[in-house]
């Protein structure tokens, strides 16, 4: 991989001569990147019960879609 000066000389180059779709995927992980990461927002119970359902997921404690969709029919008619 080339030194920081000379990566950072590509780049520009490579951004000055992108397309729009290009220049709006560059754009969005510059956005992304300066995002605080969801997880350090939540609270520490929301993180113990995230936690805990995927421990059950790994562990085959999940009802399939199809399942839940027989289940609530009712509720999911248009």
């Amino acid at each position: 991989m080339p030194d920081n000066s000379v990566l950072r000389k590509q780049v520009k180059s490579l951004v000055e001569n992108a397309d729009e779709k290009t220049l709006r995927i560059i754009y969005n992980l510059f956005e992304m990147n300066q995002q605080e990461d969801w997880w350090n927002e939540i609270s520490d119970r929301q993180k113990k019960e995230i936690k805990e359902a995927i421990a059950e997921v790994d562990k085959g404690k999940v009802i399939p879609h199809s399942e839940m969709e027989k289940l609530y029919r009712k509720w999911l008619r248009k």
